[in-house]
């Protein structure tokens, strides 16, 4: 809403131009919408609904697809193209798996869909994502390791030179 000596100030100002009242009205309304987005009004989702789970919601579900064989559709809540992406690539990393892929529902969803194939009964979606995510656990451990010692050789290099280290 438009306060009332907003828009009367505007209509005062806008007399004297050849516009009319209506689109002054107009001018007025776009003023406080961008005011709005400015202040931070803007309809989307608060910023914590992506992060928290609602009550009784669950972080992964799984559905078996039935025209597909050995496929299933996981729906991953509360994340975003960053792990999507990631598990997907470490997904088709697998020779059994035959296919991967993930789609995000809506912008302001805060979830993925994750579909999985694999070649046989033997090897499941469900064996196969859990296999993804430790492989994935392993490598950003050994990554994390990694960038650790690097630092510290860093720091020490910075400190022999007499440099500081940021």
């Amino acid at each position: 809403k438009i306060p009332l000596n907003t828009f009367r100030e505007v209509v005062a100002a806008r007399q004297g131009s050849q516009l009319s009242v209506q689109s002054a009205a107009k001018f007025a309304l776009g003023v406080s919408g961008f005011l709005c987005r400015l202040a931070g009004a803007m309809n989307a989702p608060e910023r914590f609904t992506a992060l928290l789970l609602e009550e009784g919601e669950k972080r992964i579900t799984y559905q078996k697809d039935t025209k597909v064989p050995n496929a299933a559709t996981f729906t991953v809540s509360k994340e975003d193209h960053t792990l999507g992406n990631i598990l997907k690539h470490q997904l088709l990393k697998d020779p059994n798996v035959v296919f991967s892929g993930y789609q995000m529902p809506h912008p302001l969803d805060f979830k993925f869909l994750l579909r999985v194939q694999t070649r046989d009964e033997t090897y499941t979606p469900v064996e196969a994502v859990n296999n993804a995510l430790n492989d994935l656990i392993s490598e950003l451990s050994l990554t994390e390791e990694c960038f650790k010692t690097q630092i510290e050789a860093q720091k020490e290099q910075r400190g022999a030179e007499g440099g500081r280290f940021y």
